[in-house]
């Protein structure tokens, strides 16, 4: 087995044996099951703005009506969300949108600003979570310090992925109208109509995840990535994920998990749904790990080293030691300066006067669990997300008076 650094050929399909073998080692490394129980626990709070940001994008180009028809179905029974899941839930993420029209009369417009912000934050956050999770497993934990510019940055890539996601969502409705025409006329002609319109479906959604995991993976992680390093891994994921959603959909029409719970049963049967979806999305990113050590650019933060010699202890012949770019990165991360094999360089400046150091507690290990500090915030988001959802919906109907 050739490692990556001298491996110059064409990738073939054998070699990718290594990788998942490697990303099946690396995903319980690095605890991916933890992160995505996290995740899902950080997307319940970021559903109701997210949502709303899908709803108002796709419905700009589709409209209100037409869009919130295909997501939810003209009677509430036979939309996207009710294929995949069932009536009750469908009902259940309607009614974080729904709103009441007159608990607002004046000052509408400070509302709205507020209402935006909010949202803006609300949305966002969800791919914050994500970005911090990525950077976990590519061993840029901590991440490097940016100061306001970087939080600024952080905020506008999520928001970009809000709107990458939104488009995606727009186009897969638009081609799976048309393909699902397509299909049903070839049903009609030769038999078997419903396989032919659940087939196009599932290779119209791998095709538009790939693009979606793609620009996620790319831009999400705070090292510097190619689109080398991303494309199987999104490519493998895209397929995981698309083929999961419907075992996931036929599991939950079978079993029907939400029934012991009662009325919070479509809590439930969605925050199963994000939990499975999680890890597979943290399993694609392990894949596009594993693929980039090995055949790609070799990318990685400061701590990625010390994953890479784990790995290579339960049997791995990746090769632990620090790559220029996991140097270059270290170089970007005061906190991590030396460990990659290269120390943090100095400050350029007048010299200081030395003073007395005291010793410095050595840095605590990140939880892949959310803090205390992190829920609150997110718990508060989520309370204010329901009267600036009031205040959008109210100021956009007085528009249209």
């Amino acid at each position: 087995m050739c490692k990556r650094g001298s491996y110059t050929g064409r990738v073939k399909a054998k070699d990718l044996l290594p990788v998942l073998r490697d990303a099946f080692m690396a995903f319980g490394q690095d605890r991916a099951p933890r992160l995505a129980a996290a995740f899902a626990y950080y997307t319940m709070f970021s559903l109701a703005p997210l949502l709303f940001f899908l709803l108002a994008i796709a419905g700009y180009f589709l409209g209100q009506s037409a869009f919130q028809e295909q997501l939810f179905g003209a009677n509430g029974h036979s939309g996207l969300l009710a294929q995949y899941f069932d009536a009750k839930t469908a009902d259940f993420v309607k009614g974080l949108l729904a709103s009441d029209n007159n608990q607002l009369s004046k000052g509408s417009g400070i509302a709205t600003l507020v209402g935006f912000v909010t949202l803006f934050m609300g949305a966002t956050g969800l791919f914050v979570q994500l970005q911090d999770a990525l950077n976990s497993l590519w061993g840029a934990d901590p991440a490097p310090r940016g100061g306001i510019l970087q939080v600024i940055r952080t905020r506008l890539v999520s928001f970009a992925m809000v709107v990458l996601f939104g488009a995606l969502i727009i186009a897969f409705l638009g081609v799976n109208t048309y393909l699902s025409a397509i299909a049903g006329r070839l049903g009609d002609v030769i038999g078997a109509g419903a396989f032919f319109v659940r087939l196009a479906t599932l290779l119209l959604s791998a095709g538009m995840f790939t693009l979606a995991f793609a620009a996620m993976y790319r831009f999400l992680p705070s090292i510097r990535l190619s689109w080398r390093d991303v494309w199987v891994g999104a490519a493998v994921t895209a397929v995981l994920f698309a083929v999961g959603q419907t075992l996931i959909s036929v599991y939950f029409a079978r079993v029907s998990p939400g029934s012991v719970f009662g009325a919070a049963g479509s809590l439930v049967v969605l925050l199963l749904w994000i939990y499975y979806s999680g890890m597979i999305v943290f399993f694609g990113a392990e894949v596009t790990w594993a693929y980039a050590q090995r055949f790609g650019s070799q990318p990685g933060g400061a701590q990625n080293p010390d994953k890479k010699a784990a790995l290579a202890n339960k049997g791995s012949d990746l090769n632990p030691n620090a790559s220029p770019r996991e140097q270059q990165e270290a170089a970007r991360t005061p906190e991590a300066g030396g460990q990659a094999g290269q120390a943090a360089p100095k400050r350029r400046g007048f010299p200081r006067l030395p003073r007395r150091q005291r010793p410095k507690a050595p840095p605590r290990p990140r939880e892949a669990v959310p803090s205390i500090t992190a829920a609150l915030t997110n718990a508060v988001l989520a309370v204010l997300a329901v009267p600036a959802v009031l205040a959008l919906r109210v100021a956009r109907r007085f528009r249209l008076r």
